[in-house]
Parts: C-alpha cells; structure tokens; sequence
C-alpha cells in the first residue's frame, strides 16, 4: 500500500486539503469547511463539478460519498464507495494522529446503516 498522508476530521472520516485564497476568502476544495458545519447540501454542490473533473481523487470520492449519505442519496454514496474499493488502497492521516486505509473508510462508509437525518 502507497503512503499518501491526507487529514481526516473526526466523525465518518472525511478528508481535508489546503484552501486557496481566492477574492479573501479561502477556498476549500474539498469542503471540509461545509461537512464539519453539517451543510452537507452545500458540500454535495461543491464537491460534484471537482469530481466530474477529478474522479481519481479517494479523498474527493470520500467526501462527497459522506455528503451523499447525508442528504439521503445512499445509492450514489455507495457507488462513490465501491469506486474507491477498486482504485489503490492509500493510507490517510487522522486528525488524532492515527492512520487509516481509503479502503477502510469505504469499508466502514458502506457497512454504516442509512440512519442518517437529511439536512
């Protein structure tokens, strides 16, 4: 398995990248920002048009698949998790200071029952 260190948030694991500045504003690509304020309809809106560009991306597929999840989009949040189980296996970073495989977080994302609460 490759190393490549991402930031998770706590919570389902999601991952995080550096923002951009962009007008004073920082610009975070992969809506952590969004996620962790529970605006998940915002970070579904962000996240869809990076991943139509972007679709080799674990940490951009796992985002929007907790997203998905969230706003009640199962399907597309499992097909976002299936995709990652094919792509190689990257180990990510947690924001304890722990690491975990992308294959597990999409393990985990796809073993989680849909109890979710849309938002």
């Amino acid at each position: 398995m490759n190393k490549v260190i991402f930031r998770l948030i706590v919570g389902l694991p999601l991952v995080v990248a550096p923002a951009v500045a962009l007008a004073g504003q920082p610009v975070d690509n992969y809506s952590a920002t969004a996620l962790t304020t529970a605006q998940y309809h915002v970070a579904v809106a962000q996240l869809e048009p990076i991943v139509k560009r972007d679709r080799a991306d674990e940490s951009l597929l796992l985002n929007l698949a907790m997203a998905y999840r969230h706003v009640g989009r199962f399907a597309d949040a499992n097909a976002l998790y299936r995709r990652v189980l094919v792509m190689e296996d990257v180990e990510l970073d947690t924001a304890t200071g722990g690491t975990v495989s992308s294959h597990a977080v999409a393990r985990f994302g796809l073993k989680t029952p849909a109890v979710f609460s849309q938002r």
